[in-house]
């Protein structure tokens, strides 16, 4: 995993705010890209390869890199099944809702 990590990472990171800075990408495609970016991560710190979640989930490796790599737009399924593997739930909110707990943790963060 470590010969991974010093090889793809870097390149990831730098695709990733690429396409977040990127203004011809709309901000519902930005949202998937920081969520597969946000999974990625989390496969990561679990040292799990992509073989590994490959065969967790039932995914292909094909699929998976094409997610984590911001080629693809998955889908829900597959954000689920992702997701659920790395004991993660994909959650909708209110946008609103979401507003007012964002502003009120971050006021907390900062005292």
């Amino acid at each position: 995993m470590e010969n991974y990590s010093m090889r793809i990472i870097p390149r990831i990171f730098l695709r990733y705010y690429e396409l977040i800075e990127d203004e011809m990408i709309s901000q519902d495609e930005k949202q998937l890209i920081k969520l597969a970016f946000t999974l990625l991560n989390k496969r990561i710190e679990k040292n799990i390869s992509q073989d590994e979640m490959a065969e967790r989930t039932g995914l292909s490796k094909s699929v998976i890199s094409r997610m984590e790599t911001f080629s693809s737009i998955p889908s829900s399924l597959t954000l689920t099944k992702y997701a659920s593997e790395l004991g993660m739930e994909l959650v909708l909110v209110d946008r609103e809702l979401y507003k007012m707990w964002n502003t009120k943790n971050k006021s907390i963060m900062e005292k």
